[in-house]
C-alpha cells in the first residue's frame, strides 16, 4: 500500500507533534547534506527529490535484486561484491536508510540486528 503525504503527516504529527519532516526521511537526507533542500520530507520522492536537488544522481536499482528481498538479503549480497559501488537508498515500509556497497548500515534511525523486512524501493546515489 502506497501512503500518501496527507496520511504520513497525520501520523508524523500525532507521533512527534512534528509536521513538515519525519526522522527517518530527515536522517537520510542530511547524511547526503539535502535536508534543508526542501520543505517536506515524508515519502521516498521527497527524499529523492531533496538529494537530487543536492547534486547526487539518483537511480532506481530494485529491478537488479530479488523481488522480494530483505534488507539482510541485499546486505549478504553487498557482502559478496554483488552491488555497485555508492550509496543505496532503501526503503521498506513506513522507514529509510542508507547503506553502502560493502552492506554496512550507514544511516537507520531503527537499527535491527536481524533485519527481515521486505525492501519497497531500493535507489543508488551517485554523484
Amino acid at each position: 500500500m502506497t501512503k500518501t503525504r496527507s496520511y504520513l503527516k497525520e501520523r508524523l504529527q500525532k507521533s512527534q507533534g512534528r509536521e513538515n519532516k519525519s526522522v527517518c526521511a530527515t536522517a537520510v537526507a542530511s547524511y547526503f547534506g539535502a535536508a534543508n533542500e526542501v520543505r517536506y520530507l515524508h515519502t521516498i520522492q521527497d527524499i529523492i527529490g531533496a538529494v537530487r536537488k543536492a547534486g547526487y544522481t539518483v537511480r532506481s536499482r530494485k529491478s537488479s535484486v530479488k523481488k522480494d528481498i530483505s534488507v539482510g538479503g541485499l546486505r549478504l549480497l553487498a557482502q559478496q561484491g554483488k552491488l555497485e559501488f555508492g550509496k543505496y537508498i532503501i526503503r521498506v515500509d513506513g522507514h529509510a536508510l542508507v547503506m553502502n556497497q560493502e552492506g554496512t548500515t550507514v544511516v537507520d534511525t531503527d537499527p535491527r540486528k536481524r533485519d527481515r523486512r521486505k525492501i519497497t524501493h531500493l535507489y543508488k546515489v551517485g554523484f
